[in-house]
């Protein structure tokens, strides 16, 4: 059976395979990261998950389809993923 967390890391993985695109792949991880914290949520504890986690492939689809569009400026980070990017940075550089 496909989940929502097999096909992320298959679009993750084909993302690292676009030549010369590091800015998107590493905005592309973070809100990756976002939805796959949001798919991973029990439903118990966030009534209004799915619809989070709808938001987060949407803006993952937004931001891969401005760099395939050659849109001058990728869209900007969500709230979510301006944390989850700012929780990597730290990991990266304590």
């Amino acid at each position: 059976m496909r989940t929502a967390h097999i096909t992320i890391d298959e679009a993750e993985l084909n993302t690292a395979l676009i030549p010369e695109a590091e800015t998107l792949r590493v905005r592309l991880r973070d809100a990756f990261g976002v939805a796959r914290d949001s798919f991973s949520q029990d439903a118990y504890e966030a009534e209004h998950e799915a619809h989070q986690s709808e938001s987060a492939v949407d803006h993952c689809i937004g931001l891969l389809s401005a760099y395939l569009r050659g849109d001058a400026a990728l869209p900007g980070p969500t709230l979510r993923e301006q944390r989850r990017t700012l929780e990597r940075e730290m990991r990266e550089n304590p």
